[in-house]
């Protein structure tokens, strides 16, 4: 029956209430004019008395045939203007079941049979409330004639009262709620780690006023804000920040939403400190009474805001591509220096390409067999390859520098990231170099003297051109392995104080001064020759001491020999 149930209001219930008192006292005239001496009524009179009653009563006969019917009872039963008198009473209803017919026959024996509420079913499937009494008449021979039925719909009561108890449950429920709530919202006032504070709108949104601060803003301020409470903000703060404030408040109240605003301020230590407000409307009685502030402090996210900008700008200023994406190999960011160096358009272009579309196509299958792989493993790869322009397809040498920068919780590599460098003067450079030093070595490897750099710190040999070998006999990995000890071993032995002497013009000559020098020397076979050797300054040190020397060393064996002979 809930989905019959419709809202009745205080004044319909009274209504029904007062209907039920006059049924009774209907029921009572009709009892009493059947039992008392009084002259009966005549069938015309009864019939005005009942039709003008406000209950539904009709009047049966033995056969349950209609003698009467009020007004009511057509109304109650849809029975219109439909002529019922001396029809059957089942004819009319069909659809009275079994009970009733056993009911009205006891009333028909003498009983008198009534029900406070009962269930009604129509014909149409709709089913109604009833409360009735079905009653005995006799006739002047104490004969029972027939029965009176007194009968009211009372589904309007019952809704009325399953509604009014509805509503009692609800607003117990409301209540409840409404309690909870307020302790919700009073642990969300005290509990909270932001800032919450009230105002109350003044003449129609001009000024304002404090009204409230909750536990985590008085906290979080760096002044005292008790002293605000019951002031306005022309009272409790400087003229000009007032302003700033009220026309904030009133930005609110004119677009009728929620807005924020960040601010910065310094605070004690005298560093930055940023909050962000967001000012909410309170409703009552149907208007805007009140503005809700809450604040947080952003100053984490503002920091980290502006290291990311920083990070970012470190990038895009970045002279070397810089640049990242997913690991199946879709790039997702390249710096403008990475764009510029391969010829990509804008950030757009990028989702149509694959990190393969870099690289030369002989390199690609090296990408995916070796460099990849490696990433995954390892982390890193490092190394130099080649990148291709996309438009004029010119071949770019880079260091390439390819790594992991995120991975997943099981330690599966989710995104890479790369810094390229373009290497293009590098390689040029060594390219040069190498042309020169090529064109100094034929030089140097042209010359019949021997040619070398001698390193006084390390106290080795770091150059010598080929006549080394042709006239000493040494290769060049034998100099090598000697290492340090190089000018000992081969020296002999009554020069060597002459040598050390020698190297000692070394530690206060200047660029430009040269000394030479006569010593023997062993060769690879063991034999000893002589050299005339010229040494000078070729490099220092940070500190400025010589740290190596460039010299020319001259066979004299042949003359030295001659001499030895002319002075025998």
């Amino acid at each position: 029956m809930a989905h019959h149930l419709i809202t009745v209001d205080k004044n319909t219930y009274e209504s029904l209430q007062q209907e039920l008192i006059e049924i009774r006292q209907v029921v009572a005239r009709l009892e009493q004019a059947q039992s008392s001496t009084i002259p009966k009524y005549s069938q015309e009179q009864m019939g005005l008395l009942i039709d003008n009653t406000p209950a539904a009563i009709a009047i049966f006969d033995r056969q349950m045939h209609y003698l009467l019917a009020s007004r009511r009872w057509r109304e109650d039963y849809n029975l219109g203007d439909r002529n019922i008198i001396g029809c059957s009473h089942y004819d009319i209803f069909p659809e009275i079941s079994s009970d009733w017919r056993e009911i009205h026959q006891r009333c028909l024996a003498g009983a008198v049979e009534k029900s406070q509420e009962e269930t009604f079913l129509r014909a149409n499937g709709t089913i109604d409330w009833i409360k009735w009494e079905i009653n005995p008449w006799y006739e002047d021979s104490g004969e029972i004639g027939g029965i009176i039925i007194f009968t009211q719909v009372i589904t309007a009561l019952k809704q009325a009262e399953a509604e009014l108890k509805r509503l009692n449950s609800d607003r117990k429920q409301t209540e409840q709620k409404l309690q909870e709530q307020a302790q919700f919202l009073q642990s969300i006032w005290k509990g909270v780690d932001y800032g919450i504070y009230v105002l109350d709108i003044l003449d129609d949104g001009a000024e304002f006023r404090f009204v409230k601060f909750n536990p985590a803003i008085l906290s979080m301020s760096p002044v005292p804000l008790e002293p605000f409470l019951g002031k306005t903000i022309a009272e409790a703060l400087a003229a000009d920040m007032a302003h700033q404030y009220r026309q904030r408040y009133k930005k609110c109240i004119k677009l009728g939403k929620s807005i924020f605003f960040e601010e910065s301020f310094w605070a004690n230590d005298k560093e930055t400190c940023w909050l962000l407000n967001i000012m909410l409307l309170l409703h009552s009685a149907s208007r805007i009474s009140q503005l809700m502030v809450t604040v947080t402090d952003i100053t984490e996210r503002k920091q980290a805001e502006q290291e990311r900008q920083t990070f970012v700008s470190l990038i895009e200023n970045s002279s070397d591509f810089i640049g990242f994406g997913n690991i199946n190999g879709q790039p997702i960011f390249v710096n403008e220096a990475g764009r510029k160096l391969v010829g990509i358009e804008n950030l757009e272009t990028l989702e149509n390409i694959s990190i393969l579309d870099f690289f030369l196509p002989k390199d690609r299958e090296d990408l995916q067999q070796r460099i990849l792989p490696s990433v995954i493993e390892r982390g890193l790869w490092q190394g130099e390859h080649c990148f291709r322009h996309f438009e004029t397809e010119e071949v770019i040498p880079v260091d390439y520098n390819m790594f992991v920068i995120k991975r997943t919780e099981t330690g599966e590599p989710l995104y890479m990231a790369t810094i390229t460098r373009d290497i293009r003067e590098r390689k040029q450079a060594e390219e040069a170099l190498k042309a020169s030093q090529h064109f100094i070595q034929r030089i140097t490897d042209s010359s019949p003297n021997i040619l070398y750099i001698f390193d006084l710190e390390e106290q080795r040999n770091v150059y010598a051109n080929h006549e080394i070998a042709k006239i000493l006999g040494y290769s060049h990995e034998a100099i090598q392995r000697m290492g340090t000890q190089i000018l000992l071993k081969i020296t002999h032995p009554d020069d060597w104080e002459k040598v050390v002497i020698h190297l000692q013009n070394f530690l206060i000559a200047k660029d430009g001064d040269i000394f030479d020098l006569e010593f023997r020397v062993r060769q690879a076979n063991g034999e000893w020759r002589w050299l005339y050797s010229r040494e000078t300054p070729f490099n220092r040190a940070e500190d400025g001491k010589i740290k190596q020397i460039l010299g020319v060393s001259t066979d004299i064996t042949e003359r030295k020999q001659a001499e030895i002979q002319l002075q025998q």
